[in-house]
């Protein structure tokens, strides 16, 4: 008697574009990128990555939204009133306003940009013109302005503190590539 093992190629040469589109139309359902989900940037062009994820912001920034307008917001609400009312804050006039004390700023955890230099360049020249708050393009980073004004304090009394210069960057640098200012004339890190 002779054994033959059954020989039936598979997975194929079907297998891996049937999985990549089981994979793009999964992340399409749920509204992600299909490289988010199959951890595969091989193929991916810059200006496709860019609209990919811009896309997947507007869907995200859509339920976030949803998310803090029924949730967050009650509970920030119903825990600022137990926290007045056992005493845990003094807060005058609550009761008869509480708006003023209600304000705030929901700050996701924002997104590393694709290309540092190119969209860094975009964001000053909107800064510049006005188009765009240094406050808003910190918190589409998921950055709290306030703390980063602290921390850029805190680093320059620290190079106070060991009598090292306070490095300044170069105007003309920044102008023409702001991820390559000149060595010696600071980085842009310790700059306010």
């Amino acid at each position: 008697e002779k054994v033959e093992i059954a020989n039936h190629n598979r997975p194929g040469d079907a297998f891996s574009p049937f999985v990549k589109f089981m994979l793009q139309t999964f992340a399409a359902t749920v509204g992600v990128t299909y490289e988010l989900v199959s951890g595969n940037y091989y193929d991916a062009k810059y200006t496709a990555a860019r609209i990919s994820r811009n896309d997947m912001k507007k869907s995200i920034g859509v339920r976030r939204s949803r998310l803090v307008r029924q949730l967050c917001e009650n509970v920030r609400r119903e825990f600022m009133t137990w926290a007045v009312l056992t005493g845990k804050l003094n807060l005058p006039g609550y009761f008869a306003n509480p708006a003023p004390y209600l304000k705030a700023v929901w700050v996701d955890p924002g997104m590393e940009l694709l290309d540092p230099l190119r969209e860094g360049r975009a964001e000053n020249d909107a800064i510049a013109n006005y188009t765009r708050s240094p406050q808003d393009v910190l918190i589409s980073k998921g950055k709290d302005p306030e703390t980063v004004l602290d921390e850029h304090q805190q680093w320059n009394q620290m190079l106070r503190d060991r009598n090292l210069p306070v490095p300044a960057a170069s105007q003309k640098a920044m102008k023409t590539n702001p991820a390559a200012v000149a060595p010696g004339t600071g980085n842009g890190a310790g700059a306010t």
